[in-house]
């Protein structure tokens, strides 16, 4: 019976291998592999597969944010920011969602990473957008005051801030 599921497994496992992975193929394998594993196999190849599913946890659907949840334990160093940083970019599309993955158990899922604005490549108005479309999400959420106070203060402490007021 183990065989079998093993076999089943795999079949779905090196089909997957030529297309972009899903998320709940994601979720199996890391259920199946553990998280070390996975995070290893989507690193491969200069890291495309991880780009890939930061950028879909980024677009905020909840299944990508359960997997993004399940890679939280598996990271740190620069995984874990690039991690923060796809989850935080779903705040905007997903904050009610975002708020119930965020732990302090995991540097990753923390608070204090997700909603410091913890981004490196957006532009000036690209991160003034987010911050609208951010506090916009999290001021309808019930439990989204802390991460709203994080984010305004972390605003009211950059440069371009203090520069400009």
């Amino acid at each position: 019976m183990k065989i079998s599921l093993l076999l089943c497994f795999l079949l779905v496992f090196s089909a997957n291998a030529a297309t972009k992975t899903d998320a709940k193929t994601l979720l199996i394998e890391i259920e199946w592999m553990g998280v070390q594993s996975v995070i290893a196999r989507l690193n491969e190849n200069q890291g495309s597969e991880w780009q890939y599913v930061m950028e879909q946890v980024g677009n905020g659907d909840s299944r990508w944010l359960d997997v993004a949840s399940r890679l939280a334990p598996g990271t740190s160093g620069k995984l874990s920011a690039s991690l923060s940083s796809a989850v935080a970019l779903a705040i905007p599309r997903n904050a009610m969602v975002v708020l119930e993955i965020m732990t302090s158990k995991y540097a990753a899922l923390s608070e204090e990473q997700i909603c410091s604005l913890p981004f490196n490549t957006m532009t000036e108005p690209q991160l003034n957008q987010y911050v609208v479309d951010a506090i916009r999400a999290l001021y309808k959420a019930p439990s989204g005051k802390a991460c709203l106070d994080t984010i305004v203060n972390t605003v009211g402490q950059s440069n371009s801030f203090h520069k400009s007021h």
